[in-house]
């Protein structure tokens, strides 16, 4: 919310800042992208923690702390969960123009 607020209201200086047709878009790209990245991330991060449970186990066993057990496994799922972001990232500008976004432009012309 305070990025899209960040972006309406001092970046696009739309006044007021909730104007919906700049904000509805906006937020709903915001919210679309985020919400694949933490579904992924939450995905990933359970099937590690299933998956390396006697790791963990050993760790805590050896005096380390839920943080420090489970930060390897949970940096990893969050890496494998920005990939789509940093992969639609690296076209943004050049070739791709979001759906949203298009509606924006036909709209303004």
């Amino acid at each position: 919310m305070f990025i899209t607020y960040l972006g309406a209201a001092v970046i696009l200086r739309v006044e007021p800042f909730w104007d919906p047709p700049t904000f509805v878009p906006v937020m709903g790209m915001l919210l679309g992208n985020s919400m694949t990245s933490v579904a992924m991330a939450t995905e990933r991060c359970l099937d590690q923690f299933k998956f390396h449970a006697p790791v963990l186990e050993t760790r805590l066993a050896y005096g380390a702390t839920r943080y420090e057990a489970s930060l390897p496994l949970a940096v990893e799922a969050i890496r494998i969960a920005l990939i789509p972001v940093i992969t639609q990232l690296s076209v943004m500008g050049m070739i791709n123009i979001p759906g949203m976004m298009t509606g924006q432009i036909m709209a303004v012309l």
